[in-house]
């Protein structure tokens, strides 16, 4: 019965904390830097071409690296640049995503997140990309007619010097998905740890100091 009165506590603790957990690390998937710069919704005509793409087989021949390079792709870019500064380096651009599954295995994608920077910009920095995670859909979540949305972001980038530079997507991959609307975001700096957060990464501290109270407590009682 004792060990049960504790436990009940300590079985509180930890799913408190892990909800608390939760919801700072859904919190964090929201935010991918310390300032949202600004937003783009791709334009139809984009969207189009990115549900039109068709995936070519790979080339036993060639690598996987290669493979990917030589891949059909379909690219937007944002009209007009932005400014960057180096002082709020580091940059990241994030892809939102709202679509239909049109199989039964998911949905299975391969994007780009870059910079463009054209004139006397375009140095050794000039053209940046990296890869965007976080935005395929498993077989046992997406069947055929599910909707579905996604969020990703792209490696951070830090740029040398101040300048405009143009935010850009590609997709060199999209199979099993239908898109309907895809948001581009641009963050920069570091994104700041809230208290949820700073609970979370203390989660494991603080069940053990529950525990070894609620222990030291039961021991004071039986004595």
């Amino acid at each position: 019965m004792k060990i049960a009165r504790f436990a009940a506590p300590a079985l509180a603790a930890v799913v408190i904390a892990s909800a608390l957990g939760d919801g700072a690390q859904a919190a964090s998937q929201e935010k991918f830097g310390k300032t949202l710069v600004t937003t783009y919704t791709v334009p139809r005509e984009a969207l189009d071409r990115f549900n039109a793409l068709k995936s070519s087989p790979s080339n036993p021949k060639l690598s996987p690296l290669e493979n990917m390079i030589a891949r059909k792709s379909e690219s937007w870019q944002a009209n007009a640049p932005l400014q960057v500064s180096s002082k709020a380096n580091p940059y990241r651009i994030a892809i939102r995503y709202e679509g239909e599954i049109t199989g039964d295995q998911g949905a299975v994608t391969l994007w780009n997140g870059g910079w463009f920077r054209e004139g006397s910009m375009q140095t050794s920095e000039g053209t940046v990309a990296t890869l965007l995670a976080g935005l395929n859909v498993s077989s046992s979540e997406g069947k055929r007619e599910t909707r579905v949305t996604r969020v990703g972001a792209a490696g951070p980038v830090s740029f040398r010097y101040d300048g405009p530079a143009f935010p850009s997507i590609e997709v060199n991959r999209l199979e099993g998905l239908k898109l309907d609307r895809v948001g581009v975001e641009v963050w920069s700096g570091l994104a700041e740890a809230g208290w949820k957060d700073m609970l979370f990464g203390w989660q494991g501290a603080l069940v053990g100091v529950v525990m070894l109270a609620l222990w030291f407590v039961g021991f004071r009682r039986r004595d």
